[in-house]
């Protein structure tokens, strides 16, 4: 018999996309608003933007959740099925 294609995300995905929106949104926020209030004078070379400062990290860090959460959940799932 074969088997029915399913249709949508696995399970592990969707835990890893909510686990990454879940921890990248506070921290891209956290870091948004660290480099707005840290401003500094205008003699000064400041390092800002959002590209580098705020946006890069905060998406590795959701990425790196994304896929630690993901293979968690379907390591968890291939040890449900062996018992």
């Amino acid at each position: 018999m074969a088997r029915e294609p399913r249709e949508g995300f696995s399970s592990p995905t969707r835990w890893g996309c909510g686990a990454g929106l879940v921890v990248g949104i506070p921290i891209f926020l956290l870091f948004f608003v660290a480099d707005t209030l840290g401003t500094c004078r205008p003699v000064d070379n400041c390092r800002t933007g959002i590209l580098p400062w705020v946006l890069a990290p905060s998406t590795v860090i959701a990425l790196l959740v994304f896929f630690a959460m993901r293979l968690l959940v379907g390591w968890l799932q291939r040890c449900n099925r062996r018992d």
